[in-house]
């Protein structure tokens, strides 16, 4: 059993592996695939044919020119819209007005919730510290008085710990109510830790800040004191903001990473800072007023539940562009007639399901059109006690039948997981699965995750991944409203879905690594956030030969992604795999490697084995003469970074004829046994589609 997988990279991944298809496909390898496992931006062209095979008409696609082979419509269509994510002016502005909107939204909720809660804190200081904010403000008592708290809380919880220890005398059985000691000392540590930032921190910043403001910091005079707290305002959103374009500076540099994280810590939590601060100070100097408090509260709660019920993470997230613009790019579809074969996108308002392309794909192939299996290889976000200890991701997949987390619980049909109501645009099509497959940037990055800046990501709202209803729990999934109830009752439930949809809470959860496994959605991203080559998801369907296209920008560890999947496939399917693709390396003198393939094996734990073929994305000595003095030209060919999705012409025909060249070079090299696949390798037995391990 054949399996192909086009491993993650962005544009340079999907034009590399739309020549190593082209090559696969002119040697008949292709078509005799059982599986096409794809990640990111192999996603991108895996995701595209299979829309091709499903959606095209079954004339169109016995043509000479099979879609996306060399020189097809499809192929020259891309090569025309290269600059899909942002083209042209129309299409820069279109996007930083995407951004800003989804920013706005994003940071609504908790703006207004920080703000909220800062006023109200600033009251109950203002009535239990006398004079706090002014010259005259007496902090020491209420600092003592909330030390001396917190040093009680914190002893009691040592007194539990000392209780648990004291009579703890057989070692190898718990004593009763362990359990509760054991939470109740937790609590009460935990609240000494509240209580010190409440009544020792905070006040001495509300004073501190209240004092800077009597002082007159900018010197302007007879300013009321409106104008003056808005001026303060601004001062401190452009420090947040300054603090944070310098982690981001420096994260791009790759230099100071302690500094760089200080800076993300700052500025994320500034950002909830700020209007908090601004609150406090102003309503603990001057006190509840009764004409204008009472109005400010209802618009903050008012804004707050509007946020709730109807401003949905998943309305604003920029998964929503990032879909749409792949999808004008790579969801193409051709049609027969007269004038001959003619392609164009599928409209991005028809639901393109996986599930029915692949129905399509299955009719097509039983008329002998042979196509493989997608599996879209995504990451879904997990804590510490369902993954190992930071790793913060498992493996999720879709395909046609089923998708999910076999690792995490059982597999749910990709067809009610289609179907599952949800608001806000977030429908799991197949170019929705491709933009999750491909959403390199987002808060909660696996083992790529930054903790530092992980807060400043998820209020910056930099995110492409989306929350979808946790398939582990489908009794939570939301359904639209019956029409059997009265007007009243549906309203009802309709705000009641509302309320249950991902909004400011699940920002935070991202921000804060809470995003988990449990609750009533899940975080899916990129595939390369958990294995970036697509490898474990062949071997975990056990197939006997495996075709790895490897198009990933190692950077300083370039073989970095096979080891990792190597070690996936150890640590979580027992299996072993054996490839030395140390030939695959550029030398430092050249640039060039001596192969750019490499054969390996794979033992299953029964002991069956596997052969393992690797392809990689290198220059190699015997390289067509154009691309190597297209290196000369382009130093960064051809590794390109993942973050530059903006590729030229010349840039694109050049991965996609080095695709072609290392594809050709692995049948050349590798001999592998054409005669054992049968083409359309789906009928029967051998087609049933079982994870194992």
């Amino acid at each position: 059993m054949l399996g192909i997988s086009f491993s993650g990279g962005g544009i340079r991944s999907a034009a590399f592996c739309l020549g190593a298809y082209q090559a696969l496909s002119r040697q008949g390898l292709f078509q005799r695939a059982r599986f096409l496992s794809a990640v990111s931006g192999g996603s991108y062209i895996a995701g595209a044919l299979t829309v091709a095979q499903g959606k095209s008409d079954a004339e169109a696609l016995r043509g000479e020119a099979a879609p996306w082979s060399r020189g097809s419509p499809e192929e020259w269509y891309l090569r025309t819209n290269l600059s899909y994510l942002a083209p042209g002016l129309s299409g820069r502005l279109w996007l930083v007005v995407n951004f800003v909107y989804g920013l706005l939204l994003n940071l609504l909720p908790l703006v207004a919730g920080s703000y909220l809660a800062g006023r109200v804190v600033g009251l109950v200081y203002g009535a239990t510290i006398p004079g706090i904010g002014t010259p005259d403000g007496r902090l020491a008592d209420s600092s003592a008085w909330g030390g001396a708290a917190a040093a009680c809380l914190f002893m009691a919880a040592v007194v539990l710990v000392g209780v648990r220890r004291f009579f703890d005398r057989n070692r190898f059985s718990a004593i009763p109510g362990e359990q509760w000691l054991r939470r109740g000392a937790t609590a009460l540590a935990a609240s000494s830790g509240v209580v010190v930032i409440l009544t020792v921190c905070l006040p001495l910043l509300v004073h501190v800040l209240g004092l800077a403001l009597a002082g007159d910091p900018f010197r302007v005079g007879r300013a009321d004191d409106l104008t003056l707290r808005l001026l303060v305002s601004v001062m401190m959103v452009l420090g947040v903001a300054l603090l944070g374009v310098g982690a981001v500076l420096l994260m791009r540099l790759g230099r100071a990473r302690a500094l760089q994280g200080v800076l993300a810590f700052l500025s994320g939590w500034g950002v909830l800072a700020v209007p908090f601060m601004v609150a406090a100070e102003g309503e603990a100097r001057t006190g509840w007023n009764s004409s204008v408090d009472p109005w400010v509260i209802l618009a903050a709660l008012s804004t707050l539940a509007v946020c709730g019920f109807f401003i949905h993470n998943r309305r604003y997230s920029m998964h929503l562009y990032y879909r749409e613009r792949l999808s004008s790019a790579f969801v193409l579809r051709r049609t027969s007639s007269a004038a001959g074969v003619r392609v164009a996108p599928v409209p991005y308002d028809d639901q393109v399901r996986l599930s029915d392309v692949g129905r399509e794909i299955e009719a097509k192939r039983r008329a002998g059109l042979p196509f493989p299996e997608l599996v879209v290889c995504a990451a879904v976000a997990a804590r510490e006690g369902d993954v190992p200890n930071k790793s913060w991701a498992a493996s999720f997949t879709f395909d046609a039948e089923r998708s999910g987390c076999v690792d995490l619980g059982p597999l749910m049909e990709t067809a009610e997981m289609e179907r599952t109501h949800t608001r806000g645009g977030s429908d799991l099509t197949l170019p929705s699965m491709m933009a999750i497959s491909g959403a390199a940037i987002s808060p909660t990055m696996g083992r790529f995750t930054l903790p530092a800046l992980r807060l400043l990501m998820a209020l910056a709202n930099l995110r492409l991944g989306v929350w979808i209803p946790n398939p582990f729990r489908r009794a939570d999934v939301s359904c639209p409203p019956s029409g059997d109830h009265s007007r009243v009752r549906r309203i009802g439930k309709a705000l009641a879905a509302g309320w249950r949809e991902p909004g400011g809470l699940y920002v935070l959860k991202e921000g804060l690594g809470l995003a988990g496994t449990r609750g009533r959605f899940i975080h899916v991203s990129d595939g390369g956030h958990w294995e970036n080559l697509g490898l474990v998801e062949l071997i975990r369907r056990r197939c006997t030969h495996m075709i790895v296209v490897d198009a990933s920008a190692g950077g300083r560890s370039p073989l970095q992604d096979i080891a990792r999947a190597a070690a996936l496939a150890r640590s979580d399917l027992g299996a072993e795999v054996r490839l030395n693709p140390e030939a695959t390396l550029p030398s430092a003198e050249s640039g060039m490697a001596e192969v750019p393939v490499a054969v390996g094996s794979v033992t299953y734990p029964d002991g069956s084995m596997g052969v393992i073929y690797y392809a990689r994305c290198v220059l190699w000595d015997g390289v067509p003469m154009d691309l190597a003095i297209f290196r000369e030209k382009d130093r960064q060919f051809p590794q390109h970074p993942t973050v530059n999705q903006l590729f030229s012409g010349e840039q694109f025909d050049a991965y996609r004829a080095l695709g072609w060249e290392v594809a050709s070079a692995l049948a050349e090299h590798a001999h592998i046994p054409l005669d054992q696949f049968d083409a359309g390798a789906g009928e029967g037995e051998e087609a049933e589609s079982i994870l194992v391990m």
